[in-house]
């Protein structure tokens, strides 16, 4: 290296020069991305963006104010969840739009549809419009009519997803209530095909019910609630309104509140599961109807929490409903007390139904408040009842049994028929009376007739109809007639006969709702058995109601 300074080193240790020289393919950023045109109808909404393309890409355009969206902070104790506290609603201050153009494109799209066509599969982490081609297009917007008129044709998750983002950030297209129905029967029609979808349904449905302050979609929840608890991370929102609860909504309670699961009892398989499970859920509903009646369901023992997250995660939102939610609840995870004591009701009803099965074997019972016992041996002794009057009756001996009102129905014409033959045969065998009797006998029954109470016709009496109420198939004139037992009118006078009818008639319709007669006849007079008085009379303030 001598005779030369450090710059001038030997060209031999630069590997850069050995290497090719490649041209540059970095272009710079576009100003305004190519796109091309897509004509959903003859004629484009006002607001409809130019080329199918609009929502292509990522983009950072400055957030406009939507007409008609409730962009204001707000703060409400809503209605119906007495688990829920406090509602905070604050809007996103974001400068950007991220997903502006979906909201633009959802829009041309809206009242879009195509004619059936064949499924085409599609995928996307975040699908959106721009990333379908023509025929899955085609489809998605075939599934989307199909969906808004009651039928779930096949679908994916991408074109499941891409209609939940439409109903989420057109708030002012689909009327809330509304959109929570739809997103709830998507869930329940389609978690079976895409099992994936529970998780995100479950905190979407909340979500959007809390921040449009409108009720859960319990009725289309109905037949799966047990999922859609275990599907949520914030099951209180879902176990508030248990008015409203199934079985199943009864079952996921349970589930919650109870530390013992009585669905692994040892002794479950061996009975019929069905009515097992139905005893469970109507002894305990009835103890959580007391519960909630009283408010100790609503133990705040455990104290309340706040939930605060960023409404709808995993979605597409755009600027116009991205939003915080903020949300007060008492915790009944934490509330000791309760835990404690429907645990010990669940095991001391399991013990019940042990006794009803002849089963010997009991689990011991802590701390079961005497009002939860009190509530479970009420239905258990009715339940008694009505299994004694069954035995009862299977053993009564066969010679007897002949005596009973024979099972058929009796039709009017028959009946008419009879009396026309009696007739016939009592004039060939009665004497002709003298006149003067017949008059005397006329006389007496006028005289009869004038003191006699009123007679009410009970096929002409009008009931008024409570919508819910089921009235076992039973006519306006059977429930009069029960409702004149049940208030011991001696003024009302019904023809035996038709008293025989409505009365066999009822016997029937209870017998197949609760497995037992209602009415008696003591050879004078039909009555209501005493341990079922208070249950009609608690049906027909119902019915009428």
């Amino acid at each position: 290296m001598s005779g030369g300074s450090f710059d001038e080193k030997d060209d031999f240790w630069d590997i850069e020069k050995l290497i090719p020289k490649k041209k540059s393919t970095l272009r710079p950023f576009a100003t305004k991305p190519v796109t091309t045109v897509y004509e959903p109808d003859s004629q484009k909404p006002s607001d409809a963006v130019s080329g199918e393309a609009s929502d292509r890409r990522l983009t950072f355009q400055k957030s406009e104010e939507v007409e008609n969206l409730p962009l204001a902070d707000e703060s409400y104790v809503p209605d119906g969840n007495r688990l829920i506290k406090r509602v905070t609603v604050k809007r996103t201050n974001d400068k950007y739009d991220f997903y502006g153009n979906f909201r633009k494109a959802a829009l041309v799209y809206y009242d879009h549809k195509t004619e059936k066509c064949d499924y085409v599969p599609f995928f996307s982490y975040m699908p959106q419009y721009s990333q379908m081609n023509t025929e899955q297009k085609n489809y998605y917007f075939y599934w989307r009519w199909e969906i808004r008129r009651g039928r779930f044709v096949k679908t994916d998750y991408s074109y499941l997803y891409l209609y939940v983002y439409e109903i989420l950030n057109l708030p002012d297209k689909i009327p809330a209530s509304e959109g929570a129905r739809i997103l709830a029967s998507l869930w329940r029609e389609y978690k079976n095909d895409l099992p994936r979808i529970g998780a995100n349904f479950a905190v979407w449905i909340q979500d959007y019910c809390l921040i449009h302050r409108i009720p859960c979609p319990t009725a289309e929840l109905r037949g799966f609630m047990h999922e859609v608890i275990a599907a949520s991370s914030f099951k209180e929102y879902y176990l508030a309104d248990i008015k409203e609860a199934d079985g199943e909504s009864i079952g996921a309670m349970i589930a919650f509140l109870s530390d013992y699961d009585w669905r692994r009892g040892k002794f479950i398989e061996g009975s019929d599961t069905d009515a097992y499970k139905k005893h469970m859920y109507t002894a305990m509903r009835g103890l959580f109807l007391s519960l909630d009646e009283c408010g100790e369901l609503y133990d705040t023992s455990g104290g309340t929490r706040t939930l605060v997250r960023n409404a709808f995660p995993n979605s597409l939102c755009t600027h116009s409903v991205k939003c915080r939610i903020e949300i007060e609840y008492v915790s009944l995870m934490n509330a000791d007390r309760l835990r404690a004591g429907i645990t010990a009701a669940v095991r001391y009803t399991e013990n019940k139904l042990r006794a009803l099965m002849g089963i010997k074997s009991r689990l011991s019972v802590k701390d079961l408040p005497d009002s939860y016992r009190s509530l479970i041996d009420t239905y258990f002794d009715l339940i008694s009842k009505r299994e004694e009057r069954v035995r009862v009756k299977a053993d009564v001996p066969e010679y007897e049994k002949l005596y009973d009102a024979p099972d058929e129905k009796l039709s009017f014409a028959g009946a008419d028929e009879i009396e026309r033959a009696s007739w016939q045969v009592t004039q060939r065998l009665v004497v002709e009376e003298e006149e003067e009797t017949k008059e005397e006998n006329a006389r007496q029954k006028t005289e009869i007739r004038d003191e006699a109470p009123a007679r009410v016709g009970f096929s002409d009496v009008e009931v008024p109809r409570s919508d819910g109420v089921d009235r076992y198939g039973l006519s306006d004139g059977d429930v009069a007639f029960l409702a004149a037992l049940v208030n011991d009118d001696e003024q009302v006078e019904i023809d035996e006969f038709d008293a025989f009818s409505a009365a066999e008639r009822i016997n029937e319709a209870f017998s197949d709702a609760m497995g037992d007669v209602v009415l008696y006849n003591d050879g004078e007079k039909y009555g209501i058995y005493d341990d079922y008085t208070e249950e009609i009379k608690e049906w027909l303030k119902k019915i009428t109601m």
